[in-house]
């Protein structure tokens, strides 16, 4: 029997079909054991550990531990607390919360202090903070923008389900598209005949940014979907974003 790769052995031994069964075995014992510490996981979880996992402040940082803890949010509901025990656990985070006032400001007081040294001291250590109340800031836009981008998809299915929901869907992009920033002047001050013509002479542009737009709006369906299914750790889950059509 001839074979045209040399290199390849034309029988294999019973001890390869071995090795690749006991690494296979223990493929599924490694995914066994980390099946079992995401379902062992509390449930819920701490007000803190909620906190951590938010603002990327949790112990474990290997990919694996933190794709469990990702699992283990899907798996499980959020803990229950008042407001004063939210607040109470946030406070350390949104006391630190950065805004280009706050950043403005203390730069012009560190070029008030005569002594270099202090100025570099202070500089120091206000760039380290507001670079952690950046962070905060972003966690906290991050989820209510979530918050928003699951509000819009259930108005869209609801308006899509009515009657002429098709024909709606070209009006609302055509509109988007004459409100967005980047092509709003074009249509500035037009009557609406004027308007349509200028639409008809960027019908070529408006067809690529609604079809960037249409897959924004399907992957924010795609988000309810996922909200339908997980519900409140899809808000607070920042790996599961849209990406902007811009």
């Amino acid at each position: 029997m001839r074979d045209d790769n040399p290199s390849r052995p034309l029988f294999y031994s019973p001890l390869t079909f071995t090795q690749a069964h006991d690494k296979a075995s223990a493929k599924e014992a490694a995914l066994a054991t980390r099946m079992a510490a995401v379902l062992a996981a509390p449930n819920p979880p701490s007000l803190v550990d909620v906190a951590e996992v938010l603002f990327g402040l949790h112990m474990r940082h290997k990919t694996a531990a933190l794709e469990d803890l990702a699992f283990g949010r899907l798996l499980r509901i959020l803990p229950l607390g008042s407001l004063h025990d939210w607040s109470e656990t946030f406070t350390t985070h949104a006391d630190d919360i950065t805004g280009i006032t706050r950043i403005v400001a203390q730069s012009a007081a560190y070029d008030g202090l005569d002594d270099i040294t202090a100025r570099l001291c202070s500089r120091y250590t206000g760039i380290a903070a507001n670079e952690a109340g950046s962070e905060t800031y972003n966690v906290v836009v991050s989820v209510l923008l979530q918050i928003e981008t699951v509000k819009f998809a259930i108005d869209w299915e609801a308006r899509r389900a009515l009657p002429g929901g098709k024909k709606w869907i070209g009006a609302f992009f055509k509109l988007m598209f004459m409100q967005d920033p980047s092509y709003a002047d074009a249509f500035a001050g037009l009557t609406e005949r004027q308007a349509e013509k200028r639409f008809t002479e960027l019908k070529e542009v408006y067809s690529k940014w609604r079809n960037k737009a249409g897959h924004v709006v399907t992957a924010r369906n795609r988000l309810l979907k996922l909200y339908n299914t997980v519900r409140p750790p899809t808000d607070i889950t920042l790996s599961v974003r849209v990406c902007p059509s811009h």
